[in-house]
């Protein structure tokens, strides 16, 4: 039986826990985990500056066995297909429309290339073409939409965190450092330094929350004096903590208040 060498590429799922991907790719005999940052990536001086922060936690979290590339997807991954004895390539979907381009003509080159590749939901609490009416059009009112939802969305627990047979550190990996996202002069920097970063900081703070703000969530959320929200979004964006963790927690207390409620809608 021929040996099999599987790719992870993180995108906006920089967490290990529930991260149907990377749970694919561990299964392997040799897992590679790559992140690449593209150069096409349009983003801000705070965002980079999380992005930085945020890999620095995954790699520790992969005993620095993160492979960090930038370029062009594409490029990098035809090299990377080239150099290496690959059998597997796994992600989890983005949904914006340069990403479904870019995935769609790289997905094409693995298959024509005669690799096993495949990508999941990571991102979503449901993808939107399994959230339809009757007609199969999509929903434009909220309140029957979270109805639909709710009734549509299996109930998926959350994946745990994989254990590798064998976790590669590539040889032309770059360092993080090398990625430039740390820009100098940016005033977000000292503003960020009272905020904690990645997968295990996002887990705290759903757990805080839960535990000390969600009691009164629909009313004080809207008050911007009041320190009244999950403050979970910059995680939820780089995927350090998944909608699906966040609603089994939410569903997995012993008492489901109308705060909470709301909060799930909000996720929603």
């Amino acid at each position: 039986m021929s040996k099999k060498t599987a790719i992870h590429w993180f995108r906006k799922d920089l967490r290990l826990t529930d991260n149907p991907s990377l749970h694919h790719a561990s299964d392997a005999d040799e897992a590679i985990t790559i992140y690449i940052f593209d150069d096409k990536a349009d983003i801000g001086g705070a965002s980079k500056l999380w992005l930085h922060h945020s890999l620095k936690s995954l790699n520790k979290s992969l005993d620095n066995k993160l492979n960090i590339y930038s370029g062009n997807p594409l490029e990098i991954i035809k090299k990377l297909i080239t150099e290496n004895s690959i059998t597997d390539f796994y992600w989890n979907r983005c949904y914006d429309k340069y990403s479904i381009s870019r995935d769609t003509q790289i997905k094409k080159f693995l298959e024509d290339t005669g690799i096993n590749v495949k990508s999941f939901n990571g991102s979503l609490l449901v993808e939107p073409w399994k959230c339809t009416k009757d007609d199969g059009t999509h929903y434009k009112v909220y309140t029957p939409f979270y109805k639909a939802l709710m009734k549509s969305r299996p109930h998926r627990t959350n994946i745990a965190k994989p254990s590798f047979n064998k976790l590669t550190k590539l040889n032309d990996s770059k360092d993080i450092s090398e990625l430039n996202l740390l820009e100098p002069k940016l005033d977000w920097q000292e503003i960020i330094n009272g905020w904690q970063v990645g997968e295990e900081a996002a887990i705290e703070k759903l757990e805080n929350f839960l535990k000390d703000k969600v009691g009164d969530y629909k009313k004080s959320r809207d008050f911007m004096s009041n320190n009244a929200t999950s403050t979970l979004s910059p995680h939820l964006h780089f995927g350090e903590i998944s909608p699906n963790q966040i609603f089994n927690t939410v569903y997995g207390l012993d008492y489901i208040s109308s705060d909470a409620e709301h909060f799930i809608k909000e996720l929603v």
